[in-house]
């Protein structure tokens, strides 16, 4: 059905005199321009991200790594990925201030320097902020903790030193924090315990020293923690951990002191999958047998400490588990027949002990075990045919 004359004259008058109207479904020119000075900035032509920006271009619709909103047409998300060598050096631009919309923001491995840039703190509705793989360096802005709508904070394997701001426990939307592979020192701030809706908490390779706060037993909705490689200086005993908890990981804390009772807490993580208390941990203790209550267990490493005493039988109620790493201790007595009933026991790894008597063939049983390491023990008689011994 033809247009009528009338109205297809009123169409060209607006679009001749109203030209924004062509322009309402592009992104506004003020964001494309701070990304094209972001582009520039970085100085990386063989990025395919960055070679589809072009100057005249929606950035909406063709620029990859770039996201709109559907409505507006604002810059919601930069999602960049350096492939690649860039070229050290490269400081964050203050250009990205102007996408004051923006929701997301990704920009790993483009090994920039210099400090985390405080205009980001500008950005208040930023609910994702991954820096990752960079060589960012001096303190964490504190500032950070007033982007209450973050979700994800991502800065591990940089430079950063000082401590962890206590702001950042004011960031009540948090799901994970991860600052793994850094230089920060000092204490773990009290206030990461009102995070309540944090699921993943990584604090790994750092010299963080002190104590893990006991607030951290509010963390209700932590599924995973990470916190090997520090100089903590508590015993196991007094850590408070939330149930949900299902991987704990604690080694290499050398000044961390653990005894037979400090088990006690760590058997009320019912739901946990993967637990890691090893190497130069000092756990001169006995392995507690409450331990046998934990039946989500997947992994237990205890390797690489002073362990003394017997293995308890009850590990053997543990039927999930995968890998069991008891090697470099100084554990006695005979390994528990029971252990035939660890039907998913895929390695089992006891080198390096005061082990002896007949080893049990009842491990044979054990039809998904495909590593063990029972050398340097005392074992006596045969070995069953099935098993492949290392």
């Amino acid at each position: 059905m033809a247009i009528p004359l009338r109205k297809l004259t009123g169409i060209v008058f607006l679009l001749f005199f109203c030209p924004s109207l062509l322009l309402s479904n592009r992104c506004p020119s003020h964001e494309s321009q701070a990304l094209l000075l972001f582009k520039a900035a970085l100085n990386d032509s063989s990025n395919p991200y960055l070679s589809s920006w072009v100057n005249g271009t929606d950035c909406c619709t063709s620029w990859i790594g770039i996201s709109c909103d559907d409505n507006n047409k604002h810059v919601v998300s930069v999602f960049l990925h350096a492939i690649g060598v860039v070229t050290p050096g490269t400081t964050i631009p203050t250009c990205l201030a102007n996408l004051s919309n923006l929701h997301s923001l990704y920009l790993s491995g483009y090994s920039f320097t210099g400090t985390i840039p405080t205009f980001l703190c500008l950005l208040t509705r930023l609910t994702f902020l991954h820096l990752s793989d960079n060589y960012f360096n001096g303190s964490i802005p504190s500032c950070l903790g007033n982007l209450a709508s973050l979700t994800d904070l991502l800065l591990f394997n940089n430079q950063l030193s000082g401590s962890i701001p206590a702001s950042l426990g004011s960031l009540s939307l948090l799901r994970e924090l991860d600052l793994d592979n850094n230089q920060l020192n000092g204490i773990v701030p009290d206030s990461l315990g009102n995070l309540s809706l944090l699921e993943r908490l990584d604090i790994s390779n750092n010299q963080l020293s002190g104590t893990i706060p006991p607030s951290f037993a509010h963390l209700s909705s932590l599924i995973e923690l990470y916190a090997d490689g520090n100089r903590f200086n508590e015993t196991v005993s007094s850590l408070s951990l939330p149930p949900p908890l299902n991987t704990l990981s604690l080694s290499l804390n050398y000044n961390q002191s653990i005894s037979e009772t400090s088990f006690h807490n760590l058997t009320s993580l019912i739901y946990c999958c993967s637990m890691t208390i090893c190497y130069d941990n000092l756990f001169s203790g006995n392995i507690h047998p409450n331990l046998g209550k934990l039946s989500n267990l997947n992994m237990l490493n205890l390797a690489n400490n002073k362990i003394t005493g017997v293995i308890p039988v009850s590990l053997s109620n543990c039927s999930s588990l995968i890998v069991l790493n008891l090697g470099n201790n100084s554990l006695e007595g005979s390994l528990p027949h029971d252990f035939s009933k660890l039907s998913r026991l895929y390695s089992l790894l006891v080198r390096n002990n005061n082990l002896h008597g007949p080893f049990p063939p009842s491990i044979a049983n054990c039809s998904e075990l495909q590593v063990l390491d029972i050398g340097n023990n005392l074992f006596e008689g045969e070995i069953p045919s099935l098993i492949e011994i290392s």
